[in-house]
Formats: C-alpha cells, sequence, structure tokens
C-alpha cells in the first residue's frame, strides 16, 4: 500500500486470498514471504503473524542461507492453489495503517531457465 487507512473502531478485519511458490527441499524452506504492518507511514513495519486469526503462516525461513528472513514464521513452500488469511485488526482500531507483503529469498535464488518460479499473488479485502 502506498498510503495509510484508518481502520475503523470496531469489528474490522483483514481478509487476503494467496497464492504462492517458493524455493523449499523435503527438509528446509529456503524463500518465504511475510505479511507485515505500519502504524507510522512505513518508518518501521511489524509483523502481522499475531493478528492472524485463519490461514496463518506455513512454517519458518531456513537460517544460514542469507535470506534476510531467516528464522521468521512465514508463507513457505507451496500453497497449491490459492488459501486465504484473515486478520483481527480491532487492535489497530483508530490508527492509520498500511500493509505491505515482503518476500525474501536466498542470494542463490536467482531465476534461471528450467527452475521452478518462485512467486505470489495476493487478493484482499478489508471489511467491518
Amino acid at each position: 500500500m502506498t498510503a495509510s487507512v484508518t481502520v475503523p473502531a470496531a469489528g474490522a478485519h483483514l481478509w487476503l486470498r494467496h497464492a504462492f511458490g517458493f524455493e523449499h527441499s523435503p527438509t528446509a524452506a529456503y524463500d518465504g514471504g511475510v505479511l507485515e504492518y505500519s502504524t507510522n507511514g512505513g518508518a518501521s513495519w511489524t509483523d502481522a503473524g499475531p493478528l492472524m486469526t485463519e490461514g496463518g503462516y506455513t512454517g519458518t525461513i531456513a537460517a544460514g542461507n542469507g535470506n534476510p528472513l531467516q528464522n521468521r514464521a512465514a508463507f513457505v513452500r507451496q500453497s497449491n492453489g490459492y488459501g486465504s488469511t484473515r486478520l483481527d485488526l480491532s487492535s489497530l482500531a483508530g490508527q492509520p495503517v498500511r500493509f505491505r507483503l515482503r518476500i525474501g529469498r536466498t542470494p542463490a535464488s536467482a531465476i534461471t531457465a528450467g527452475s521452478s518460479t518462485r512467486s505470489a499473488s495476493t487478493a484482499a479485502r478489508a471489511s467491518t
């Protein structure tokens, strides 16, 4: 989001419909994505995981591979179709908020011919 929106006083939630496919092996998730929010115009960001009430993060990004999101809970591996995540925004009521989907990759995750594509797509709806 390039502009903040003020969260309504009661009953607000964000519903996110998303699909993703990130680099992984059978034992480790190397790449992934997190949902973050800012209440100060983007000067700092907070992980939105604690706000998720349905369809939260699917794993943890492995450490030791240079990913800036290593050791964080995230959407990892593959979603195998669209899934939904719901966030309860009641703790942010009355505040100006913006959200971002942040994707972290290992330095070796360059997309090359014949490799699997690492991607994410989203659609969001906020309601009260």
